[in-house]
């Protein structure tokens, strides 16, 4: 039993194994190979762009520190993009064998997907552009072909589902750091009046700085990972003077790109 130029891993709970079994005259030859399965991570942050945060140290992180847990969905408004980055399924063996990766557009090909550079770790980032409505599906394959000890080819398949559209509505993230996945389910789920507008009001002190951004939730009650070709409109009503915008730009003048503010309570 050998483990071509890679360590087995040690959680075979979370590996895909093939078996390979030649048997000769009088004597039985195992060659094994042992992966971790192929898995997207979200390789960009849409904090500020009308998505959601990401830990973007754990672009460096390995199989195990992500506990096996990928992206399965990615919401994309149509213009806008996102980078995935591959994880996991199995390492080249050697230079007589040919490795592959690769990524294909399954069904109709109105999505772009750019193949952009490896990482430091050698890892392969991709970068996810949304060109119109949809609902796509990107195949990743990773892998060695056929070699001299292996006559059976050992390549992982992932599938991500990518869909383009509309948000059908957005959330107010207040006074928090960053707009965390599970802060944006407590904002999406909070009991609200027929206005819409929260039933326990958000206390802050006066005279400090909050930060306001807004994200875009899918009808399927998910977040977009990125909104940054729609614009907003900003307004601060009600005030009474109490808060004023804190960032360089005038409501008029300001970028409508922009999906987080800063805003400036009076003491």
């Amino acid at each position: 039993m050998e483990w071509p130029n890679a360590e087995a891993p040690t959680n075979m709970e979370n590996a895909l194994v093939a078996v390979e079994v030649s048997v000769p005259a009088a004597m039985a030859v195992s060659s094994i190979a042992a992966y971790y399965p192929l898995i997207a991570y979200q390789a960009g942050n849409g904090d500020q762009f009308g998505g959601y945060w990401v830990d973007l140290s754990k672009t460096d992180a390995t199989f195990q520190d992500l506990d096996g847990k990928g992206l399965d969905e990615l919401y994309l408004v149509p213009g806008s993009m996102m980078d995935v980055l591959l994880l996991g399924g199995p390492e080249r063996w050697d230079q007589k064998v040919e490795f592959i990766e690769t990524v294909d557009v399954l069904g109709e090909q109105n999505l772009s997907v750019v193949q952009l550079h490896e990482t430091s770790s050698g890892r392969r980032l991709y970068k996810v552009v949304c060109q119109t409505f949809g609902k796509f599906k990107l195949l990743f394959s990773r892998g060695n072909l056929v070699g001299d000890d292996h006559p059976k080819p050992a390549i992982a398949n992932l599938e991500l589902t990518v869909l383009c559209g509309f948000p059908s509505s957005i959330v107010m993230i207040v006074n928090e750091p960053a707009s965390k996945l599970d802060v944006i389910d407590a904002a999406i789920n909070a009991d609200r009046n027929p206005a819409r507008l929260r039933v326990s009001p958000i206390s802050v002190s006066n005279g400090c700085t909050i930060r306001i951004s807004a994200v875009s939730i899918h009808a399927t009650g998910r977040a977009f990972a990125n909104s940054s070709s729609l614009c907003l409109r900003w307004e601060l009503s009600g005030c009474e003077d109490l808060a004023f915008w804190n960032d360089t730009n005038s409501v008029v003048q300001f970028d409508g790109a922009k999906w987080e503010r800063i805003t400036k309570l009076q003491q």
